[in-house]
């Protein structure tokens, strides 16, 4: 069912058990896809700092494996709803993120080994340093394709190492995209909500911390792929 929402029409094509996610069919993010967390508490913590955290580890994960990942484009710090880029699926990875096959879902996901080709894919990816939730109803096996929708988390070691391995001609934004992960998962949680929202305070912090280099960086991200009223934000900060 088609829905109207502040950031143009959609509709649900997924109902997993910690967010839902959408297609939109108009506005700024015309053909992307919306993955909105749900905001009860069982679901676990969704603050500020888990979504940006969220959505580097999968940008590390799309640029050291963009053909095993989804290519997240955007994040909305106010509401944590990541946007990506439409991949193909498998009919039953389709089925499995319908509301009708959320019971089956949820018994596919004590299934703990992988098909031989995903398993490849995860253990590869494993070793340097990307993982990834290897439920059954969080990949799609395709003919020529497996992807992986959620990354757990990234050992920024290893992710560099392997970029490393791969000689001189990876782009110079990946080293500095995982640099900037270290960085932002050790910061206080005030530091990083001043980092991302007021651009008087990013240069001074990032000189307190030595992080001069990352200023491009966040200049490009912070109100085009990274989005947030700074206005609201206070206010809907769960520290």
């Amino acid at each position: 069912m088609i829905e109207d929402s502040l950031k143009g029409k959609r509709v649900l094509i997924g109902a997993g058990e910690e967010a839902d996610v959408y297609l939109y069919l108009d506005g700024i993010h015309q053909g992307k896809i919306g993955r909105l967390p749900r905001r009860e508490e069982h679901y676990g913590r969704n603050t500020i700092l888990d979504a940006f955290l969220l959505f580097r580890k999968h940008q590390i994960a799309y640029l050291l494996f963009p053909q095993h990942n989804i290519n997240v484009m955007g994040q909305d710090l106010i509401d944590r709803e990541m946007y990506s880029e439409r991949i193909r699926r498998s009919e039953e990875n389709v089925y499995h993120s319908s509301i009708e096959g959320v019971g089956h879902r949820k018994e596919l996901a004590k299934i703990q080994h992988l098909p031989p080709k995903a398993d490849e894919v995860f253990k590869k990816m494993l070793s340097s340093g990307i993982y990834v939730h290897s439920g059954i109803p969080n990949l799609s096996v395709l003919e020529d394709e497996v992807r992986f929708f959620e990354v757990l988390e990234v050992h920024a070691d290893l992710a560099r190492e392997t970029l490393q391995s791969r000689g001189m001609d990876q782009p110079a934004e990946a080293y500095q995209i995982i640099e900037a992960f270290e960085f932002e998962r050790k910061l206080p949680f005030i530091d990083l909500d001043m980092l991302l929202t007021d651009a008087r305070l990013r240069s001074e912090i990032l000189g307190d911390y030595g992080k001069q280099q990352l200023a491009a960086l966040y200049s490009r991200e912070i109100g085009n792929t990274v989005t947030g009223d700074q206005k609201r934000w206070s206010a809907l900060v769960s520290p």
